[in-house]
């Protein structure tokens, strides 16, 4: 299913940030240090903690979801549709999440993993690539 044009849809939230700085360039919003690409869907309630985030593809951030500073979510070489965050994930600082991948519902992303295959609803993923914790290790 194609995306609505830019004019036929908005970014349903707002990013704000006592030192605020907008800039739009080539389909892109940049506030605060967070930038945003142009066919991002980002839902109501979505936490960024910090700035120095990038999110760009056609990638998918749902409601609850918690992002922590130097995190990137978005593209592999050669595809243009980046990860679905499902609702109240948690995504640590550094972390990136890459490619056309699904991070279940509740799922928790450590620090610094590089995340580029799905993870499972409730799983934490750590490490690079990105593994899900087992229980006692």
């Amino acid at each position: 299913m194609p995306l609505p044009s830019t004019s036929e849809r908005s970014m349903p939230c707002r990013v704000r940030s006592r030192h605020e700085r907008r800039e739009e360039a080539h389909g892109k919003v940049a506030i605060a240090q967070v930038s945003i690409g142009d066919p991002v869907i980002v839902h109501p309630g979505v936490y960024i903690l910090h700035g120095q985030v990038v999110i760009d593809g056609i990638t998918e951030i749902h409601s609850g979801a918690v992002i922590g500073p130097f995190v990137t979510i978005g593209l592999r070489e050669g595809d243009v549709v980046g990860p679905t965050v499902e609702r109240n994930v948690t995504i640590g600082t550094g972390a990136k999440v890459l490619g056309r991948l699904r991070v279940g519902a509740g799922a928790r992303i450590g620090a610094n993993a590089v995340v580029v295959d799905d993870v499972a609803e409730g799983t934490t993923a750590v490490g690079v690539p990105a593994r899900a914790l087992t229980a006692g290790g």
